[in-house]
């Protein structure tokens, strides 16, 4: 991650929704915190690779 994340990232408690897997950013690297719910896609920012 880069040293200033976008805001959004950070207010969603340095979580992104990855491959439908919710995944946590936590200093060394990203934890996944398991799949991600319907709901969770309204509070949570998309990764979409392009």
């Amino acid at each position: 991650m880069s040293v200033n994340p976008p805001k959004v990232v950070v207010d969603a408690g340095y979580r992104v929704i990855h491959d439908g897997e919710i995944k946590c950013w936590v200093g060394i690297g990203w934890l996944t915190e398991g799949r991600a719910t319907k709901s969770d896609y309204y509070k949570i920012p998309e990764v979409v690779n392009g």
